[in-house]
């Protein structure tokens, strides 16, 4: 089945146009996906899975965080924003936009790592909005991203210069990439490693540590875990705390083996230097199955 490519800004209540991508097939779709990045990624990352579930009849739309990728605040660097709690109005807002634009009878969300946390976030928030969830390689268990010295000033900064920007322990991986020859070089530059005090912030009082688990109980809808066994970036038994946080009776964790964070390349395969042509595939039959049953 061919699949239609394209990009658009949903405009925001408060005049802001947040980017999305959309992947289209050329049939009318009964299932949408509405996909939400990880750390300072973008939906660009969503390449892969886009193509493979709209050739499967799923229409899917990627959105970049407001602050992120192609929706970069005017005047603000990428990381940061001016107010974090308006990532889930935002959230609401495109999902309502994409509902009323599209054609398909159900919507469905997506998360990969801190992603997977926005989605929990929202599905507590707004229990009806979706049909059900898929979690991919949450971020619950994760490797530090400050530095020690950069950790003992976070609470100054937040205090007193919250624009400050921190670099994050990946960011000279991540320039190391944008500075290569990689035929993706252009979506490896649309991420960021930096990310300012506020933003920091944002993420520890609303959906970092003791939250992600108190959203989780208040999910009612289905909801998929996809957790690579080798993954270093989240590990797999916060994959497994969180499946066991879920109320929800309808869940389903399953471990990818051998698959790190980018589950085999089936989702930001260019940044994770994971990709394997026929197990991604096997991580994309996994997710039209689950989609196929609900």
């Amino acid at each position: 089945m061919s699949v239609k490519e394209s990009e658009e800004f949903l405009k925001m209540s408060d005049g802001f146009s947040l980017f999305a991508s959309r992947w289209s097939p050329n049939v009318k779709a009964e299932k949408a996906l509405v996909c939400i990045h990880g750390l300072g990624g973008h939906s660009g990352g969503f390449i892969g899975i886009g193509r493979s579930l709209a050739a499967f009849g799923i229409e899917v739309w990627g959105l970049d965080l407001r602050g992120f990728g192609n929706s970069k605040e005017p005047d603000l660097p990428r990381g940061d924003t001016r107010d974090f709690k308006r990532h889930l109005q935002d959230l609401n807002e495109a999902v309502n936009l994409i509902r009323a634009s599209s054609q398909s009878q159900k919507l469905f969300m997506l998360g990969h790592s801190l992603g997977g946390l926005y989605v929990l976030w929202y599905a507590a928030k707004f229990p009806d909005s979706s049909e059900g969830l898929i979690i991919a390689a949450p971020a619950i268990e994760v490797k530090q991203k400050m530095t020690q010295q950069d950790r003992e000033k976070f609470p100054f900064l937040v205090a007193n210069a919250p624009e400050t920007m921190i670099e994050s322990t990946n960011a000279s991986k991540l320039k190391a990439l944008g500075d290569s020859s990689l035929k993706n070089r252009t979506l490896v530059q649309l991420f960021t490693a930096s990310f300012s005090a506020r933003y920091f912030a944002g993420l520890g009082m609303v959906l970092m540590r003791d939250k992600v688990f108190l959203n989780a109980a208040e999910v009612k809808k289905p909801t998929l875990i996809l957790q690579g066994d080798m993954d270093e970036e989240a590990l797999p038994t916060g994959a497994k705390r969180l499946f066991e946080s879920l109320a929800v009776t309808d869940k389903r964790l399953e471990l990818i083996p051998g698959a790190r964070h980018a589950l085999h390349g089936a989702i930001f395969s260019y940044l994770h230097g994971e990709d394997d042509p026929a197990k991604k595939e096997l991580v994309f039959s996994a997710v039209e199955d689950w989609l196929k049953a609900h």
